[in-house]
């Protein structure tokens, strides 16, 4: 699946923590953020900042993209 290999590509060129790999699969499975607070064990504050993390490796990652394509 062309998806999952460009997760597992993203995911190994920004060197994510644990906390950011349970998260991104987490969501792939279709879990609500309540699911994920609770599944992580962290409150909402907490993870809004690992999604925050996240969000901004992306969009790194989508610039070195656009510069390379």
């Amino acid at each position: 699946d062309v998806y999952k290999r460009q997760v597992e590509m993203f995911i190994d060129s920004k060197k994510l923590n644990d906390k950011e790999r349970k998260f991104i699969e987490l969501r792939q499975d279709g879990m609500t953020m309540e699911e994920i607070t609770k599944d992580l064990g962290e409150n909402a504050y907490n993870i809004r900042k690992v999604r925050l993390a996240l969000k901004n490796k992306f969009l790194d990652l989508a610039q070195d993209y656009n510069l390379k394509g």
